[in-house]
């Protein structure tokens, strides 16, 4: 995990992008597997979600004001996308664990860097 450090609004939006980047990399991973007890309260459509996706990614490189962090996040999406055509694979429930834990803490510094 590369280093992350403070360095005003824009870094705060980068790990927020980035977090909600892996939050949505997680919820499309979940679609695959059928573990996924928290769509019945409102089902993704993953068309929908890949576009979300493919968003988040085109606001996160305009934000980039911290090359490692934005590299890492790109590998994680390449990583994501690839189990996601396969339908799966060696990999798929360690990401999705990473996904989830990374996409808390990314988020959770946004909101402590806000405050």
């Amino acid at each position: 995990m590369a280093a992350a450090s403070p360095a005003g609004p824009r870094f705060r939006s980068q790990i927020e992008l980035i977090g909600r980047l892996y939050l949505n990399l997680w919820k499309r991973l979940d679609l695959i597997d059928g573990d996924n007890k928290w769509m019945d309260v409102a089902p993704p459509n993953a068309q929908a979600l890949d576009e979300y996706i493919d968003n988040l990614r085109n606001q996160m490189s305009v934000q980039n004001t911290n090359a490692a962090l934005h590299e890492e996040a790109e590998a994680r999406y390449r990583q994501a996308r690839g189990l996601i055509q396969a339908g799966g694979g060696a990999e798929f429930g360690r990401l999705k664990t990473v996904l989830r834990d990374e996409a808390f803490r990314f988020l959770d510094q946004a909101r402590q860097a806000a405050n």
